[in-house]
């Protein structure tokens, strides 16, 4: 078990030097990330535009979760801090049981979340905006805590 864990490691340290000590690939996924950035920034744009009103990307996506479920904005705060918020020190707790915690928590949120309870009519816009930032700060936390994602080459010079 022990030898599949380096040998794993091994491989993932391998691909990330390749990666980042490639000066063409890393400049080449660059230029796909702001070509992307770009064109759904001018799609938008050209959706806010052209009739009918209310169909922009920004548009749907807020009227898709205003009366959605908290528990996604808890699940996007975890993925959020396991894909961006990398450390390179020792998990506080193995993969499956940090990922086991995370799981059975958002079944929580999902099961006692009481959205029967909040008349989302009368609800300010800013309390339900707050309600959806305690959920995706939880979820941030936590993901951070019980489902880092650890980079043990950070910080050292190639």
């Amino acid at each position: 078990m022990n030898s599949e864990k380096k040998a794993v490691d091994n491989i993932v340290d391998a691909i990330f030097r390749a990666l980042t000590q490639n000066p063409r690939t890393v400049r080449r996924v660059q230029q796909i990330l702001i070509f992307t950035f770009i064109a759904l920034i001018i799609f938008d744009l050209f959706l806010a535009i052209l009739p009918p009103e209310g169909d922009t990307i920004s548009q749907i996506i807020q009227r898709s979760t205003e009366e959605g479920l908290f528990v996604l904005c808890y699940l996007w705060g975890v993925l959020g801090s396991h894909f961006f918020l990398a450390h390179k020190g020792k998990k506080l707790l193995p993969e499956l049981l940090g990922v086991t915690l995370i799981l059975a928590i958002a079944v929580l949120i999902f099961f006692l979340d009481n959205r029967s309870l909040i008349d989302f009519e009368t609800t300010a816009g800013n309390q339900l905006q707050l309600m959806y930032l305690v959920d995706l700060l939880t979820g941030l936390v936590l993901g951070r805590l019980f489902w880092p994602q650890r980079y043990p080459h950070l910080g050292k010079k190639n």
